[in-house]
């Protein structure tokens, strides 16, 4: 997943340059349909949004999802604003709020169809609850901690160890 992000950021990439410098080629006949660049920022945009999501989530399985989803969106939101108001700079290009606008409502859309499709495949979202899949993948929820319920499991820190635990060290001498 992490090589068909990048691909298709460079795809996206060779598109705005290509752009800048006033020879889209086979890529200008989008601009033949009504509103095709705004689809066409929607969808790229969008699309890499996707990528992003899927790869940060396989990448940081224990991290929650929203946060990524939100963190990534926003940073991508930044570069496509910073990509669209640069497009100033040159005699080919010419800003548009519009496009700016269908650019960040592919992100959104497709940051939220991510979130979406990762909460309906979830391993726990079959409607079993956390307790009864843990007792299914360790024997026995005895001493496993506080009960818990929701779609996610809880973080690991509550799971005990028979181990004790270590007294705190001063590593500063005092």
């Amino acid at each position: 997943m992490k090589w068909l992000t990048v691909l298709f950021g460079i795809f996206i990439l060779l598109i705005i340059v290509l752009a800048d410098a006033g020879r889209l080629g086979v890529f200008a006949a989008i601009y033949r349909f009504p509103s095709g660049d705004k689809v066409g920022h929607f969808l790229l945009y969008g699309v890499l949004a996707l990528l992003i999501e899927f790869t940060l989530f396989r990448s940081f399985p224990r991290r929650n999802r929203k946060r990524l989803a939100i963190g990534s969106s926003l940073l991508l939101a930044l570069m496509i604003g910073i990509e669209e108001f640069s497009q100033q700079l040159f005699a080919s290009r010419t800003f548009s709020l519009a496009d700016l606008g269908a650019s960040y409502a592919g992100v959104a859309c497709f940051a939220c169809l991510a979130l979406k499709y990762m909460d309906l495949t979830s391993p726990d979202a079959s409607g079993t609850d956390i307790a009864s899949q843990m007792t299914l993948y360790f024997g026995s929820t005895r001493d496993a901690g506080p009960p818990v319920t929701g779609r996610r499991p809880a973080p690991q820190h509550w799971i005990y160890s028979p181990l004790p635990r270590a007294a705190p060290v001063n590593v500063w001498g005092r």
